[in-house]
């Protein structure tokens, strides 16, 4: 199962978060619990991850902590080249989300309500999660 958590404060991220994993997670340990910071990890790795079975248990959970990629974008000059390889990378991304490891659930969290709603990624997360929008 997908979720996106987004709002203004963090607080009320983190403590969504908690609920989530409690609920998902029976225990929590570094064998079916992993969190990334988007801000330093690549979409490949995630994907990478998230294949993998969980060892040991039943169900692994994966966090994606600033998924600014969710957000509206905006216009950007100069940048082509950069945005073909993220564009590629977020094919492959949405391609795992659409057919995802039944194991393995993953949360994007995003400290924003600039969400862009109408993208393919949003809605290919939606088909099988939840979204919890926090103001």
């Amino acid at each position: 199962m997908n979720f996106i958590i987004y709002g203004e404060q963090s607080v009320m991220i983190k403590n969504r978060l908690k609920k989530v994993v409690k609920e998902r997670l029976d225990f929590v340990d570094e064998m079916n619990f992993v969190k990334f910071d988007m801000a330093n990890t690549s979409l490949e790795e995630v994907i990478e991850e998230a294949s993998y079975l969980p060892l040991g248990y039943e169900h692994k959970l994966i966090v994606l902590e600033d998924c600014l990629f969710l957000e509206k974008s905006k216009a950007s000059k100069g940048k082509k080249k950069k945005d073909e390889n993220i564009d590629e990378a977020m094919e492959r991304f949405i391609s795992y989300v659409k057919h995802a490891n039944e194991d393995c659930d993953l949360v994007l969290t995003l400290n924003s309500t600039n969400i862009d709603k109408s993208s393919v990624l949003y809605n290919s997360l939606l088909e099988n999660g939840k979204v919890y929008e926090l103001l």
